[in-house]
This record gives structure tokens, sequence and C-alpha cells, in this order.
């Protein structure tokens, strides 16, 4: 196969490919060559591989200093002519780059070349040096997006980690939207998720923790229910104040309540008995109650199991702080001394912030009755 354009000499021919043969890749084979002389850079012939075009110069022996305009079979766009003579070759990349390549030797030198560059476009990177010839620009290319790559995984990797703990978490209910989601992690400590969670969609969820619950109702419509309009509530009842959990249904809708000694379970939750009030004062509408969380019976009856392990983290709760109670020595008659300190153990909730005036005046007057 005749490899030289008619400007090159057999001479010059066997010179170059003493001097390009050990610059090519592995599996690379020079399929033209001919003369191509340019200023800026300084060129003096063009070669036509297997893998690529390049614009040559032996002003060193390193690729990089040799080939001095490159361009892949992979990114060859379209091959022209320009100029007065129509033999300064240029390539137009397939990213609309225009790269030149010198003006061609000899008067039927663009007859060889071009049809060999067209060839190469046609045909692509031979597979035996796909992955061994790369221009600087394609390794480059290649090395910005394994980085931006490695960079996405980076940033997405707390959000998987998040999608793996939310997927181990029982929900009971609706799917639970992200926003839900979001708002439950609020609350969790550091490394924490609740142990499951009943949904409601509209109404609000309820998300059992390791010591304690929250209800939350948040969003356009539980917010606005909730008396809350742009916001919503979110209430913590840790298990130690919880008395009890009651569900009264009808026949498709009911009402889990959480009592404590500031929510008790005499009043009758009526979803229509303040619907003609402001929300603030809807006082018997479970929708704005925040111990109170509406939901279907069939949605309880799923998470009635859970309901009741909740039940035996309450117990064992009150159980601990019985223990506690008989290690402690006290210097005052039993009856009263029992009174002042459960007062004084309500005080420091209340400091604490976990017991407002309301509930504390109300656990206090509770105390009061059993001990009287």
């Amino acid at each position: 196969m005749n490899i030289a354009a008619p400007s090159v000499s057999e001479k010059l021919e066997t010179k170059w490919r003493g001097k390009l043969e050990p610059l090519l890749k592995d599996g690379e084979v020079i399929w033209g060559l001919a003369k191509a002389t340019s200023m800026r850079p300084l060129l003096e012939g063009v070669m036509v591989t297997n893998a690529r075009v390049a614009a040559f110069n032996f002003v060193s022996d390193k690729p990089e200093k040799v080939f001095k305009v490159e361009v892949s079979a992979d990114d060859i766009g379209e091959c022209t002519l320009t100029g007065m003579q129509k033999r300064d070759l240029r390539i137009t990349t397939r990213g609309g780059e225009t790269l030149k390549f010198g003006t061609l030797g000899g008067k039927h030198d663009p007859e060889f070349v071009v049809p060999l560059i067209e060839r190469l476009r046609d045909f692509g990177v031979a597979d035996d040096v796909r992955n061994q010839v790369r221009t600087l620009e394609q390794q480059q290319r290649i090395d910005d997006e394994v980085a931006h790559q490695q960079a996405v995984a980076e940033a997405r990797q707390p959000e998987i980690e998040s999608q793996a703990r939310r997927a181990r978490v029982p929900v009971v209910g609706p799917v639970m939207a992200d926003k839900e989601w979001k708002l439950i992690e609020q609350y969790c400590r550091e490394g924490e998720t609740p142990w499951f969670v009943i949904t409601t969609g509209a109404n609000g969820l309820l998300a059992a923790f390791e010591d304690r619950l929250i209800i939350a109702k948040t969003g356009v419509i539980a917010g606005y229910m909730a008396g809350a309009l742009g916001g919503g509530r979110v209430t913590t009842f840790p298990y130690s104040q919880i008395t009890n959990i009651e569900f009264n249904s009808g026949w498709m809708n009911g009402v889990l309540e959480v009592l404590t000694p500031s929510y008790q379970g005499s009043g009758n939750h009526d979803y229509w008995r303040g619907s003609n009030r402001g929300r603030n004062s809807a006082s018997d509408d479970p929708r704005t109650l925040s111990n109170c969380l509406p939901l279907l019976k069939s949605t309880y009856t799923a998470a009635l199991p859970r309901l009741n392990e909740l039940h035996q983290k309450i117990i064992e709760s009150h159980q601990t702080q019985v223990t506690v109670e008989h290690v402690q020595p006290s210097a005052a008659p039993a009856s009263t001394g029992g009174l002042v300190d459960e007062i004084e153990r309500l005080a420091a909730l209340r400091a604490q912030g976990l017991l407002d005036d309301a509930e504390f005046t109300a656990a206090k007057q509770a105390a009061i009755a059993r001990h009287s």
C-alpha cells in the first residue's frame, strides 16, 4: 500500500516513517503521509493513521512536541480545503472547533489526503487502538468527566445513606413524601431513626423513637387544620410522661390519642363540633389538638402490632422511674415525701421545657389528688 502523497519522495517517506513509527501507540498504523507547511505552528507534514490525523514537526523526539495539531478519528466532523489554491487543510471537530493542519505541499496532494481523512471519519478509531490513542484534549476531557462523576457520587452519598436509613423504617399508612422524611430527620439525634411511623396524609404523622414519640401536623392542609396557617405543629411526648394511648373509632375513621397528665381522654373529640369556629378555638377537633392523630380505622389496625410494642416501652419507662424512687432516701413521712418528690420532679420537667405552665398545673393537681 502506497502511504506517501505525490509530493513526498521515497527518501523523505523513509525518513519520516523512521521517526514517526516509534511514536505510534499499540495497534496504530500509518495510512498516509503528505507535506503540510505552516509557520504558526511550525509544521512540515501531516500523518493519517487508523486512529487520528496529526500534523508534525521534528523539533523533538517527544510525541507531545512532535505532534503539533491532531484530532481523533471519532472527533472528525468535516474536512475542507481553503485558500486560493484550495490546499489549506482544515478539519472541523464534532464539537465545532476548526483545526488547521497546514498547506499541502503538492497540487495533487488533496486528492490523496482528503479521501483518507473521510474514510477515517467513517470508520472511527480502530478497535486495536481505541483505548490507546488519545489527544491531550481528549485525555483532559476524560479526566474531567471522571472527576465530575466522583464529585457527583460524593455529593449524593449523604442522600444515598439517608435513603438507606429511610428504607429500614416500617411505615404504616400512605407513602411518605420527601418533605415528611426531612421533617422527621430534624427531630432525630445523630445516627438515630424512628423504629416505626404512622402516616395519615393530610392529617399529620406519628414517629416513634426509643424514648419518645412525636406527632407532627405540618404542610398546607394539616398545618391549617391544626390552627397554624403556613406552618405547623410538632409535639414531642417522652414515654415517661405518657399515661396511656387510646383509639376512639367510628365506622371508618378514628382518633389516636396520646394521654399525659395535661392531656386527659375525657373529652369528646368530634371532627365537626368545631367546624364553625376558628382553628385555635376548636378545642374538640382532633385535627387541632396536639396529642390527637386522626386516621383511618384500617391504618390503626395495620399499626396495632407496633402500637402494642409502643405500650410496652411506655410501661418500661415508668418501671424505671419507680425503681429510682425506691432507692432515693427520704427524711419526710412516706405520704408527704411521695407528693413532694413528685411535685419536685414536675417542677424540674417544667424548668427543662418539657412541660409548659398549663401542663405543670394540671399534673400537680393530679398528683395532689392521688396523695390526698
